[in-house]
């Protein structure tokens, strides 16, 4: 095409004479144009583009949504279930709202899209009439091009939604009669794209050796118009069609047959009471378990519980959860029946020893911990420093010979002070907390070498100080008042004390409650141990709180459990046969649940297929709009290039050559579109013939699926680019135009 490169020489030829007003005005009006034409090619691409990237995203978010919806399928728990239908709402509240966003923003941007053809308009009225043709045919270009890109955009995002419909739903059937449908529309297709053919065709075979331009544009002018005439009743059809009772009505049962499946409930309420012999066997759908009294139902209803959902959400994983207990049921089980019960009650018996047992230590431990409270070694520390403190200077000088029998006196009484301290320290020390001290052997003259431990030594009340100097001198002598008590009383030195205890009262208490009857929070908020012995109900109420293993650690849950298990082992007998009897309660509901929904399936196929069709005479007018679209389309581009290349186009020169050089441009087009059409055709046939022979999947209806959005998402870049160069055409000749209106 000669398209916008064409030059614009020369000034404006009048057909009719105009004053300077008239001038003024057209150039004024020509500039308004231009800036309108200008500001929608700004806006109108941009939001294009925007809404190109919205979709795109949101496709992305629509994928994700499938796949979500595949992970709820093999989702095992309500947790995991619930967390997926979190996940999904986030991602179905992002997908509109990036669409809704988009859709605003292409509605915003075609109102300055309408507001340049409407400033194009005023500048007609005010230009020469063969300016008039040459804008207008500018014009006529530009609209023909938006509206092609429009509708490729719409494909696009048609083929997106046919994409990840095909994610969800296979239906071979369904596929095959939407081939049947594809291939009649495309038929539809290359029989007008042979028309536009021949059209170009027999034009390129004409002599133009002494043709009349002028007449040439006027047959173009009528073809478009029949066309257009033709499109327009098309038009006329199909909203006769969409607008008529018949249509209405299809599409009403549709949407309401489409209602009734998607929020279709359970068809009655169930309940069924669950025998003794399984009763708290079972985890899933835990929430439907219901206890009135002595008794456990399991129950549905009608009001809340939705069709589809009861039967993959609910009662399938039950169905699955009894199929796994039942594996259980072997022959090793019926043969270990009559021991059962036997078996349950010595491990009964053993559990309540157990737990008489650490009650009893827990008792022991709680006197323990009332005596001592919160006792700690260092308050016995203090005392016996403060008369060590007192009495070490005496007790530990070194008396030379001329040393008093007085002085002699006081240093035997500050030793023997020490040394009763030390032992009354050593004496409470071990009552309350336990204490080991290291042995020594003194000399008792007659007797010999004797060995006692270092408390024993200082027990003697009268010699005890001169044991306890006998026993420094062995071991480096009395040293520094701080080097004394380090070994002495903070026991730092082993080779006087191997061990000094710790009030370990309050954990011991702590751990013969939990031992005796498992952590304390359960029975008091907060608490750590427990100070009063609990009631069976407190100990009962106790293990309905536990949760984790840990918690259920202990002598009291341990009888329960055995209890539990003696009553289970009473009713084996009867636990196979109440876990066939709930499957077969199951599995009766699943098919009524499941007729009901088959039932509404089948109303919405039937409002379907009277819907399609109604539906299908429009899907064939709306190929024949599309298909006269391009015909139009490939007309118009003939005739603007003739209108450019005419004599009177503001001095240029029109030769056969360059005319035909446009023709030929087009019918290449033209015939490359009856060549993609008969591809596509033959694809079809092709898949049609895959699904007869058997060897045609639903990745193969996928990836059909992929190619389409492909071939729409090029088909729609291609179309854009199209329309920039028309919206660049617009601006050359509102361009040279105001140039030659104000020479």
């Amino acid at each position: 095409m000669v398209g916008s490169s064409v030059t614009f020489t020369g000034c404006i030829d009048n057909d009719e004479p105009a004053g300077i007003e008239n001038l003024r005005g057209a150039k004024a009006e020509l500039l308004k144009a231009k800036a309108a034409v200008e500001t929608a090619k700004a806006d109108y691409v941009t939001m294009q583009a925007r809404l190109v990237e919205a979709n795109v995203k949101a496709k992305e978010i629509e994928n994700q949504m499938q796949e979500l919806e595949l992970q709820k399928k093999q989702a095992k728990t309500e947790a995991e279930i619930a967390e997926i239908n979190a996940l999904l709402e986030v991602q179905k509240l992002q997908w509109e709202k990036l669409l809704v966003e988009a859709k605003q923003e292409l509605a915003w941007t075609q109102k300055s899209y309408e507001d340049a053809l409407k400033a194009i308009e005023l500048a007609e009225t005010v230009v020469s009439e063969s300016e008039q043709k040459i804008l207008h045919s500018a014009k006529v270009y530009l609209v023909a091009a938006a509206e092609d890109m429009n509708n490729k955009h719409d494909a696009m995002i048609t083929a997106q939604k046919n994409l990840s419909n095909a994610y969800l739903n296979y239906d071979e059937e369904a596929v095959k009669a939407e081939i049947n449908g594809n291939i009649a529309l495309a038929e539809i297709n290359k029989s007008a794209q042979e028309r536009t053919v021949k059209n170009l065709e027999e034009r390129l075979a004409k002599d133009y050796g002494t043709a009349d331009w002028e007449k040439e544009v006027k047959e173009l002018t009528d073809s478009i118009d029949v066309l257009n005439k033709e499109k327009q009743g098309k038009a006329l059809e199909k909203d006769r069609i969409v607008n008529s009772d018949e249509y209405k009505t299809a599409e009403k049962n549709l949407n309401k047959a489409w209602d009734n499946l998607q929020l279709a409930t359970i068809p009655a309420d169930f309940s069924y009471e669950v025998p003794a012999a399984i009763v708290g066997k079972i985890d899933a759908a835990g929430g439907y378990f219901i206890t009135e009294g002595d008794k456990t139902f399991f129950k549905l209803s009608k009001d809340s519980e939705k069709a589809q959902g009861t039967l993959t959400d609910i009662i399938a994983p039950l169905i699955k959860e009894i199929d796994e207990d039942m594996k259980a049921f072997t022959a090793e089980w019926e043969a270990n029946q009559e021991n059962a019960v036997k078996k349950a009650e010595d491990e009964l018996k053993d559990a309540k020893e157990k737990h008489t047992e650490a009650v009893k230590k827990w008792k022991e431990k709680l006197a323990k911990y009332e005596e001592l409270g919160n006792y700690a070694v260092a308050t016995d520390q203090k005392i016996v420093n403060k008369v060590i403190d007192a009495n070490f200077t005496k007790a530990s000088a070194v008396l030379v010979g001329g040393a008093s029998e007085i002085e002699k006196a006081a240093q035997t009484a500050a030793r023997n002070a020490i040394a009763t301290a030390l032992h009354k320290y050593y004496t409470d020390v071990n009552a309350k907390v336990g204490l080991e001290t290291e042995k020594f052997k003194i000399n008792m003259g007659v007797v010999g070498d004797v060995e006692k431990t270092l408390v024993d030594w200082l027990s003697d009340t009268t010699l005890n100080g001169t044991y306890l100097n006998e026993i420094l001198d062995k071991t480096g002598g009395w040293g520094t008042i701080e080097s004394f008590k380090s070994a002495l009383v903070l026991g730092e030195n082993t080779a006087f004390i191997t061990e000094i205890g710790k009030n370990t009262t309050k954990e011991d208490l702590k751990q013969a409650s939990l031992d005796a009857f498992g952590p304390a929070y359960l029975y008091l908020e907060g608490a750590e141990y427990l100070t009063v012995q609990p009631s069976e109900a407190d100990i009962t109420s106790a293990y309905e709180k536990a949760v984790i293993d840990a918690e259920k650690a202990n002598t009291a849950f341990k009888v329960i459990d055995a209890e539990q298990a003696l009553a289970d082992a009473k009713l084996m007998p009867e636990m196979k046969p109440a876990y066939e009897a709930f499957k077969k309660a199951l599995v009766e509901e699943q098919t009524v649940i499941e007729k009901h929904i088959a039932g509404l399936t089948e109303a919405h196929k039937e409002a379907e297929a009277a819907f399609n069709k109604q539906k299908e005479s429009i899907e064939t007018i709306d190929a024949e709009i599309v298909a006269l679209g391009e015909s139009m389309a490939a007309i118009t581009k003939v005739k603007a290039a003739l209108e450019e290349l005419l004599k009177e186009s503001l001095g240029g020169s029109t030769t056969e050559a360059e005319y035909k050089e446009a023709i030929s441009k087009e019918l290449e087009v033209a015939k490359a579109a009856v060549t993609a059409s008969e591809k596509t055709i033959n694809s079809y046939k092709k898949q049609l013939a895959q699904i007869e022979e058997g060897t045609y999947t639903d990745q193969m209806y996928i990836e059909y699926k992929k190619v389409l959005l492909d071939e729409a998402t090029k088909a729609y870049e291609a179309a854009k680019v199209v329309y920039e160069d028309a919206q660049a055409r617009l601006q050359a000749v509102i361009e040279k135009l105001t140039k030659a209106s104000a020479e």
